[in-house]
Parts: structure tokens; C-alpha cells; sequence
């Protein structure tokens, strides 16, 4: 049987194994858009800060800076 090494294969791949990676590590990612607008956030954002991922998209970022720190 012969592997698929397509270029497209390839990207399917890498993006797979990135999903897997984000999704399974203890460290919480979040991915924000240009406007500031929270895109993404993994799994581990339940347990490091007691949210629900699906509660957190499409809100701001700064939304969960203290007002003191945003100036930094």
C-alpha cells in the first residue's frame, strides 16, 4: 500500500497532529483574532481557569484583563 504525501495529505497531517497537541496539554492556548476577538480556546481553560471553552469565543480578550493590567 502506498502513503499519500500529497502536499495536501501533508497539511492534513501537521494540522491533525496540532489539533491533538493543543488539545491534550495541560497549558491553556487561545488563539485571538486581529480585532481581539477570542477565536479559540483549548480544553485545559476548564481546569486552569474554571471556564467552558464554547463560553469564551467571540468575547474580547481584554474582556478578562484586570483593568490595571490592560495598560501594560
Amino acid at each position: 500500500m502506498e502513503e499519500d504525501t500529497t502536499p495536501r495529505e501533508k497539511d492534513k497531517h501537521g494540522a491533525d497532529w496540532y489539533r491533538t497537541l493543543v488539545e491534550e496539554v495541560n497549558d491553556l492556548a487561545t488563539v485571538v483574532d486581529s480585532d481581539g476577538t477570542i477565536t479559540y480556546v483549548s480544553p485545559a481553560v476548564t481546569r486552569v481557569l474554571g471556564y467552558d471553552p464554547d463560553d469564551l469565543i467571540g468575547h474580547e480578550g481584554y474582556e478578562f484583563v484586570h483593568p490595571e493590567d490592560r495598560e501594560r
